[in-house]
């Protein structure tokens, strides 16, 4: 596994280092000015209505959101973390589809989801689910504090963790 694939901890100076060069590129290939130009031209131009409803749209799901994606987070949670799960969640609500999940509503019902997710990315080595991971995500779930019993929240918590393999894994 390469140095961009392993999870580093908080903050990733592999992913960090190809960044800073491809914007030194960028840079230095002199797109900077064409870019911004291109960039004025859509704000102030045919797509500045479109532009504007897509600011409205963002600017309103960012309203929507609830503290648990600021407050509640496992342990190890990292910004890699946050990203893959900002990516995915709209998704994962569309998906399982029903206000309720499992007698959760979605506020629980996402940090058990956010929760397996995050589990998938923070124990690469565990393959397969297993009682021994089980237990360290468990211990992870009662350490979140929000009083919903493990039994509710665990096949949440593994339907994310089955979610999680696939994106940080395959």
């Amino acid at each position: 596994m390469g140095a961009l694939e392993r999870n580093q901890g908080e903050g990733n100076a592999a992913a960090d280092q190809v960044y800073r060069e491809g914007a030194r590129r960028f840079v230095e290939a002199g797109r900077v000015g064409p870019a911004a130009a291109d960039a004025r031209a859509a704000v102030e131009g045919r797509e500045a209505a479109e532009l504007a409803e897509a600011e409205r749209r963002g600017k309103e799901a960012i309203a929507e959101e609830d503290d648990h994606d600021i407050d509640a987070v496992p342990s190890f949670w990292t910004p890699t973390h946050q990203t893959g799960w900002d990516r995915i969640k709209a998704a994962v609500k569309l998906a399982r589809g029903k206000p309720r999940e499992g007698g959760l509503d979605w506020d629980l019902a996402r940090q058990a989801i956010r929760l397996g997710y995050g589990a998938a990315g923070f124990w690469l080595d565990d393959a397969e689910w297993c009682e021994a991971l089980e237990a360290r995500v468990r211990a992870e779930w009662f350490g979140l504090g929000n009083g919903v019993a493990w039994d509710q929240a665990a096949p949440l918590v593994r339907y994310g963790w089955e979610i999680g393999r696939k994106d940080f894994v395959e």
